[in-house]
C-alpha cells in the first residue's frame, strides 16, 4: 500500500544546493526534497490556480538568480508561467499569448542565454519565448512559420548547447533549430522503416530512440555512418516507447526506461550491451512490472552516478555507473503539513468494492486500508464507479 503522503509525482525539477525543487504533477503545489535524508517538505501553492489542477506547471523549472520559473505542462485554459522569488516569497504570473483554441501542451523548454523557448507537442502550433529581463512572452513568428508544414505532427525535444533537436514522432525526420542564430534545418534518417520517438545529440553523433522498437541507432552525419544497437535483454511493460531518454558517460550511453523494465548501458567502444536490474527491496517494480510503465526521470547526473525518479512512485533511485549497483531511497513526507496535500487521491470504487487510484490504473486498494492512515475520504457518491476526489487528514 503506497501512502500518498510519501507519493510525490513529478516530471520536472531544479537542483539548488543539495535540494530538489519539484512541481507536483497531480495538483498545484511545490515541494522540496532534501537529498541528504530524502525528506519532503511542502513549500507553497500558486494563487489563482485550482488546487486540484493537474500538470499546471509540470514541464520545466528554471532558476534565474533568486527567481524560479515554473512552465506549464498541459492546460485548456490560458497558459501562464508562474514565478517565485526565493528571497521575498513573491509570486506572480506571466501570460503566454496562445492564439488557438484547445489544449496548450508543452513538449520542451530550451534556455539560450536570456531567452527561454517553449515548444508545443503539436509542433505546428509554434514556438514562444520568455525574455528573462522583461518577464514577457511572445511568439517567435519566424520559426513558427517554418513549422506550419508539420501540421498534426507530435514532437519530442532534446537540447545540445543552443540547438533544439525536435523529433517528429512516428516519422523518419527531425528538425534542428539553432536558437542563437534562428537557423533551421530538417534532417531525414537514412534507415528504412525507422519510427522516431526521440533524437538526442552528443558531440558528432545523433542517437535515435524509436516508438515501438528496442533497436537504437547512432548516426554520424558528417561520416554518413549508421550504427545499430539491438537491445534484446529487456521486457516491455506497455505499448509506450521502450526508452525515454539517453544519458552519457565517457564511452557509455545509458538508456532510461519508458516501457522497458530495466536501465540499459551500451559501451560504444566494444558494443557490449548490459542490463541493470532494480534492487530486491524495490517493491514497486516487482509488484507492478507487468502493469506499469517505468518512465524514469533523470534527476541529477554527476561523473559516477545518476539519481532517477520513477514515475508514479515514492522512491528515488541512485545508480552507480561504475559497479552498476542501484540504491532505492524512499521519499519521506513532511508530517507537519497542514494541507490535505499530505495524502491526495483520485480514483474510483470498482465493482469489487476496491478503491482504484487513477494514477495507478491497475492497482487496487481496499477502502479499509485507505482509511487506515487518513481520517476522511471525500467523494461525490459512494456507489460503484463514482469518482473519489481526494482524501486528507483534516476537516472538510
Amino acid at each position: 500500500m503506497l501512502d500518498k503522503r510519501t507519493h510525490i509525482e513529478f516530471r520536472c525539477f531544479v537542483k539548488i544546493n543539495n535540494q530538489l525543487w519539484v512541481s507536483y504533477d497531480g495538483a498545484n503545489g511545490i515541494f522540496v526534497i532534501d537529498l541528504d535524508n530524502y525528506t519532503v517538505k511542502y513549500m507553497f501553492s500558486f494563487d489563482g490556480i485550482p488546487f486540484l489542477k493537474e500538470y499546471c506547471h509540470s514541464s520545466k523549472i528554471i532558476q534565474d538568480e533568486n527567481n524560479l520559473y515554473f512552465f506549464p505542462g498541459f492546460t485548456e485554459s490560458q497558459p501562464v508561467i508562474n514565478t517565485y522569488n526565493m528571497l521575498s516569497g513573491r509570486k506572480k504570473e506571466i501570460s503566454i499569448p496562445k492564439d488557438w483554441c484547445g489544449m496548450f501542451e508543452t513538449s520542451g523548454v530550451v534556455q539560450v542565454k536570456r531567452y527561454v523557448y517553449i515548444i508545443q507537442w503539436e509542433i505546428s502550433r509554434g514556438i514562444y519565448y520568455l525574455n528573462l529581463d522583461t518577464d514577457t512572452v511572445i511568439k517567435d513568428e519566424g520559426i513558427s512559420e517554418k513549422l506550419i508544414q508539420f501540421k498534426g505532427k507530435k514532437c519530442a525535444v532534446s537540447v545540445e548547447d543552443n540547438i533544439g533537436i525536435i523529433s517528429l514522432q512516428g516519422t523518419d525526420k527531425f528538425v534542428e533549430i539553432d536558437f542563437s542564430t534562428k537557423a533551421f534545418r530538417e534532417r531525414k534518417i537514412p534507415v528504412v522503416g525507422v519510427d522516431i520517438f526521440k533524437v538526442v545529440k552528443k558531440d558528432d553523433f545523433y542517437y535515435i530512440l524509436q516508438q515501438d522498437s528496442c533497436v537504437v541507432y547512432r548516426w554520424n552525419i558528417e561520416m554518413n555512418e549508421i550504427k545499430k544497437y539491438e537491445v534484446s535483454q529487456v521486457e516491455r511493460t506497455s505499448s509506450i516507447p521502450p526508452f525515454w531518454d539517453v544519458l552519457f558517460r565517457q564511452d557509455e550511453i545509458v538508456l532510461l526506461g519508458g516501457s522497458a523494465n530495466s536501465i540499459v548501458k551500451i559501451n560504444t567502444e566494444n558494443d557490449v550491451v548490459s542490463k541493470i536490474d532494480w534492487p530486491d527491496r524495490y517493491e514497486f517494480l516487482s509488484q507492478r512490472k507487468f502493469q506499469f510503465t517505468c518512465c524514469e526521470v533523470p534527476v541529477y547526473q554527476c561523473d559516477n552516478f545518476i539519481l532517477l525518479y520513477q514515475n508514479s512512485d515514492n522512491v528515488i533511485l541512485k545508480l552507480n555507473l561504475i559497479d552498476n549497483t542501484v540504491e532505492a531511497h524512499e521519499i519521506e513526507a513532511d508530517k507537519n503539513v497542514d494541507r490535505f496535500f499530505e495524502s491526495v487521491f483520485w480514483g474510483q470504487i470498482n465493482e469489487k468494492g476496491y478503491f482504484v487510484e487513477r494514477a495507478c490504473r491497475q492497482v487496487e486498494f481496499f477502502l479499509d486500508k485507505v482509511y487506515s492512515f487518513t481520517n476522511k475520504i471525500y467523494c461525490e457518491k459512494t456507489n460503484i464507479g463514482n469518482t473519489i476526489y481526494h482524501a486528507w487528514d483534516g476537516e472538510l
